[in-house]
């Protein structure tokens, strides 16, 4: 079970501080320079291959459309769409992004994304 809080729509508002603000799909399609019907696609791939990513959509169902992405499902999907644009376009990369989240399940963990956060923390506080 993933530990973290639910997203509320208060969070959405723009006033917070870029740490506490959560963004819709069509904001992060926007900030990855993809539509959102690219950004949806991403989401199948992460919903398939990344268990953390599906156990969290299983535990809040409603998650899936209308509410704001939580920072996790954002890195997650950072991290689909810098794997899409390693390779070329097309059926290809969806097979290449699906077989390397495979073999490298840990790659988008919530684990790994708590690493990479700290890492994150610890360096700006340097």
């Amino acid at each position: 079970m993933i530990d973290m809080a639910r997203p509320r729509l208060a969070d959405k508002r723009k006033d917070l501080p870029p740490n506490r603000r959560l963004y819709t799909r069509t904001e992060i399609a926007k900030q990855l320079g993809v539509s959102r019907t690219t950004l949806l696609a991403y989401e199948k791939v992460a919903i398939f291959h990344v268990s953390d990513y599906r156990d969290i959509i299983w535990e809040f169902p409603r998650l899936k459309r209308r509410q704001p992405l939580t920072h996790y499902q954002t890195w997650v999907l950072g991290k689909i769409y810098m794997m899409y644009s390693a390779f070329p376009n097309g059926t290809e990369a969806y097979s290449q992004v699906s077989r390397f989240l495979k073999e490298n399940s840990l790659i988008a963990s919530f684990e790994s994304y708590c690493e990479e956060l700290s890492k994150a923390t610890l360096q700006s506080s340097a």
